[in-house]
């Protein structure tokens, strides 16, 4: 699992932004939000496909 949050903060600092917000929602904590991981316990594997006909 990655901390996406921090990752992009990285990303950001290192084009000379400094000023950034936000970043402390966590989907899997909070249940305001959906979360896969939190509800169903297995996981498994999921897809999704999109093709142009």
């Amino acid at each position: 699992m990655a901390d996406l949050y921090r990752l992009t903060r990285f990303r950001l600092e290192a084009l000379g932004i400094h000023h950034i917000s936000g970043g402390h929602f966590c989907t899997a904590c909070e249940s305001r939000f959906y979360s896969y991981r939190r509800d169903n316990g297995n996981t498994g594997r999921m897809a999704s496909v999109i093709w142009i006909k």
